[in-house]
């Protein structure tokens, strides 16, 4: 049986994949749990600890989550990882943000911070299923999922990308997102 690790965003908790979850193939449900008061390496360096502790073969990431799973796509027991609007390519409001408050959060979601850069360099072997959101803001300048741009969301090389019309949290209650992840699963 597969053995899927749900990895939430910012802010969040395992409570995101409650409906996700129930629809996908039969698997064993893992959950890591993080703050975003850690770093950004500590939390990855976790939840490396956990993919191999518990022998996880797939990693099922949302926003600050999708980073997280695509940073640890080189443990040997993963197999896929499912990134779910994720900012790959960081955040520019981050930037300014960090110059008036030293938040953990803003400075791992620099653009070209050192973790997110890093990310980006390295190449990911393992198949990579990448759910694009494009429900946007309207008074945003740039296509975007209402929270991270399109283009932050495609920062990887490598990934394939399914490109959805649905905002930053409703990918979480998608049928058409647990079909693109059930479909990926099967290969």
């Amino acid at each position: 049986m597969k053995k899927i690790c749900y990895v939430h965003g910012a802010g969040a908790s395992e409570r995101s994949f409650v409906w996700l979850q129930k629809q996908l193939p039969s698997h064993a449900p893992y959950y890591f749990t993080h703050s975003v008061k850690d770093s950004l390496s500590a939390s990855i360096v976790g939840l490396s600890n956990f993919v191999i502790e518990n022998d996880i073969t797939m990693i099922i990431g949302h926003s600050l989550g999708g980073v997280m799973a695509a940073a640890c796509a080189d443990c040997p027991s993963i197999e896929k990882i499912v990134s779910l609007c994720s900012p790959f390519g960081g955040m520019r409001y981050a930037e300014y943000m960090y110059m008036y408050s030293r938040e953990q959060l803003f400075y791992d979601m620099r653009q070209y911070g050192p973790i997110l850069s890093a990310i980006r360099a390295k190449s990911i072997t393992k198949p990579h299923l990448a759910i694009i959101g494009t429900k946007s803001l309207p008074f945003t300048s740039e296509p975007n999922d209402g929270v991270v741009t399109v283009v932050s969301q495609t920062a990887l090389y490598g990934p394939h990308y399914e490109i959805i019309a649905l905002n930053h949290f409703e990918v979480l209650l998608s049928k058409e997102v647990a079909g693109f992840i059930t479909s990926f699963m099967k290969e």
